[in-house]
């Protein structure tokens, strides 16, 4: 029950974001260290394929919340499945995960993902790769947080 339940709060979550219009005071994320927010982040150097399923989760409060209910534990180590430019990888790297491993198909987001790992300075903790057929067939822990082509994110728990 508790799985089913957790990928229901991360759509919750997420539906409510989007009514959610953030301001001046609000456009970063309450963590300082987390960087710029996202319009100056990414700047507007690239395009979206929204019908490729690029979106862009930005509200500082679901990426929060999502990286907290996560639940990640020292020493875990952590696959983000299209970290696009970082707004939940910077989370993912703060937290108590001992490496965050992306797989990353646009060569735009990979730069723009490695930057923000390198400007918050836990590059040590962080690798992007480029996907590889099949290479997602196993996991070693299967803890997983998904993103679906609408931007809303599913949490995962298997055994």
């Amino acid at each position: 029950m508790k799985r089913a339940v957790s990928a229901l709060w991360a759509r919750r979550a997420v539906r409510q974001a989007y009514l959610y219009t953030p301001t001046a005071a609000t456009a970063t994320s309450s963590s300082p260290e987390f960087g710029a927010s996202t319009s100056e982040a990414w700047d507007g150097r690239f395009r979206l394929h929204k019908p490729r399923g690029q979106h862009l989760l930005t509200n500082p409060r679901v990426l929060d919340a999502i990286a907290r209910h996560a639940a990640i534990s020292p020493g875990d180590a952590v696959l983000e499945v299209g970290p696009g430019t970082g707004n939940l990888t910077a989370r993912l790297l703060a937290s108590q995960a001992a490496r965050v491993t992306a797989v990353e198909i646009d060569p735009r987001m990979v730069e723009a993902v490695t930057a923000r790992a390198a400007a918050l300075g836990l590059a040590h903790k962080f690798k992007v790769r480029p996907p590889a057929r099949h290479s997602l067939d196993r996991m070693s822990k299967r803890k997983s947080l998904l993103t679906e082509n609408d931007g809303s994110p599913s949490l995962v728990f298997g055994r």
